[in-house]
């Protein structure tokens, strides 16, 4: 009996071992920090399903002239590997995190700050990341420990991390000893010659190939209209409570000043449908007035003498880059040059966005705001709205039959009616009470 507990044990040990030395070799998730290798470990696949654990420690073997903050339409979007980048701005890294709000935000901006010294970071902002169903104000009141708080260096005032060592340790068993990282280990031995894969590389970049796939099965038009119906439905929900937290920037942008950062914030573009549905939606006011807080927040950090000035770029707008045609229905060749779909955009579109924030680049896309343009800039936005609302009837009809088959989802007595805002212009929308 003794002799098979001993053999038991043994055999235990042998296969722990082989996983744990497994996964070091091929460290699935950049964790460990193990030698990528050609056609074994270099593209971690499987960090793509866990960018909150794996950038935190991507960064601190990484040393950034700078970094870039936002959600996955800048980890999608801006390629740290970009020519766009200059020489003295490189190297680069993307802690962009997939669905994080600006709350979230302020935490990886922290680590990132105690973890590497950029000299620019690069603030970049959309709407959705900023939508709450509650009042933000309840976060204050009672703060709630996030799952990756432990993981970082710095806590969200900027103090060193107490817990830090314990996360850390966490972590590494995790990624060492867990049987889910050995699945995940066979899994990115797998992929490594698949040419479709998407992967997150040494610098925080979302290689997101799954969208070539997807528009080469699904089409360009099935890409833009799935994601249409999702932000019609949370934008009519949202309508019925109309939160928006964006305070955390200026805490974003001081953290990045305190450290002797440059900053740049950018509210990054939208195709033209996601517009639509927002003017439809009844909450294009809202927009407008979450991008007047933006501007009043950079413009109340623009207040201090002793520090660079920040820079607040507007790529949202009606332009070439962001009225391309769709293609129709079951097309599965003819594609949009700058989109993927309504909120990501590509690594092209990208690129000249870094040209125009580093001073360069065609001047067809983005403006600079300042509280002295704002009321201009969003005049403008409505009227070219207008003109767009004008010649897209297909398109503003197209996006009304979502709105009203979602309406006649949750409220049946909707059903059969017509959608008012499909018509209207949004210079002449009603207006409602601005939101915080």
């Amino acid at each position: 009996m003794q002799r098979f507990i001993l053999t038991w044990l043994l055999g235990l040990i042998v296969i722990l071992g082989f996983v744990v030395g497994v996964n070091i070799i091929i460290d699935p998730y950049g964790i460990v920090g193990s030698p990528r290798i050609d056609g074994l470990n270099r593209y971690k696949v499987a960090a793509v399903d866990w960018p909150r654990v794996t950038k935190p420690y991507l960064i601190t073997r990484t040393d950034p002239a700078t970094l870039v903050m936002g959600s996955s339409p800048a980890d999608v979007g801006l390629d740290p590997s970009s020519a766009a980048w200059p020489a003295d701005r490189r190297p680069v890294f993307n802690m962009a995190i997939d669905g994080s709000s600006p709350r979230a935000q302020l935490s990886f901006e922290q680590h990132g700050l105690a973890a590497a010294h950029p000299k620019l970071v690069v603030i970049c902002l959309t709407l959705e990341d900023s939508l709450r169903f509650e009042d933000p104000a309840l976060d204050d009141k009672t703060p709630k420990k996030e799952e990756f708080d432990d993981r970082m260096k710095a806590t969200r005032s900027g103090a060193p991390n107490p817990d830090y060592a314990h996360g850390r340790f966490e972590d590494y068993l995790f990624a060492v000893a867990s049987t889910r990282a050995f699945m995940d280990s066979l899994r990115t031995i797998a992929a490594q010659s698949d040419p479709s894969i998407t992967y997150q590389s040494p610098q925080g970049y979302l290689h997101a190939a799954k969208f070539n796939v997807w528009a080469k099965t699904e089409g360009f038009h099935s890409l833009v209209t799935d994601k249409d119906e999702r932000y019609v439905g949370i934008y009519l929900r949202w309508d019925k409570v109309s939160y928006f937290d964006i305070e955390p920037l200026l805490s974003m942008i001081d953290a990045a000043r305190d450290h002797g950062a440059q900053v740049v914030v950018a509210i990054l573009p939208n195709y033209a449908d996601q517009m639509e549905i927002r003017r439809q939606a009844g909450v294009t006011d809202r927009f407008d007035a979450w991008k007047t807080r933006v501007t009043e927040l950079v413009a109340e950090a623009n207040q201090a003498d002793d520090k660079d000035k920040v820079t607040l770029w507007d790529f949202n707008g009606f332009n070439r880059y962001t009225t391309e045609t769709l293609p129709p229905e079951g097309n599965h060749v003819d594609e949009l040059q700058w989109f993927w779909e309504p909120v990501h955009f590509r690594p092209e579109l990208g690129s000249i966005l870094i040209e125009r924030m580093m001073g360069k680049g065609p001047d067809d896309i983005g403006v600079v705001l300042t509280p002295e343009n704002l009321a201009a800039d969003i005049a403008a936005f409505h009227e070219a709205q207008d003109k767009w609302v004008a010649a897209h009837p297909a398109d503003v009809a197209r996006i009304a039959r979502m709105i009203a088959d979602s309406r006649c989802s949750t409220d049946p007595s909707t059903c059969g009616k017509d959608i008012a805002t499909a018509t209207i212009s949004t210079s002449a929308a009603e207006t409602v009470g601005t939101p915080r």
